[in-house]
């Protein structure tokens, strides 16, 4: 029954993802964390 509900979460993550995806928002989110959390551009 846990395996059932975490797919679903799951797969609604990866449909949200798609649409953000196919509207440009990624690229938006993508910046707003770099600016909001300046390490992460230099991690790695």
């Amino acid at each position: 029954m846990h395996l059932q509900t975490v797919e679903r979460v799951i797969g609604t993550l990866l449909e949200l993802t798609g649409i953000l995806f196919i509207i440009g928002s990624m690229a938006d989110i993508g910046y707003w964390y770099l600016e909001a959390l300046p390490k992460l551009g230099t991690a790695g």
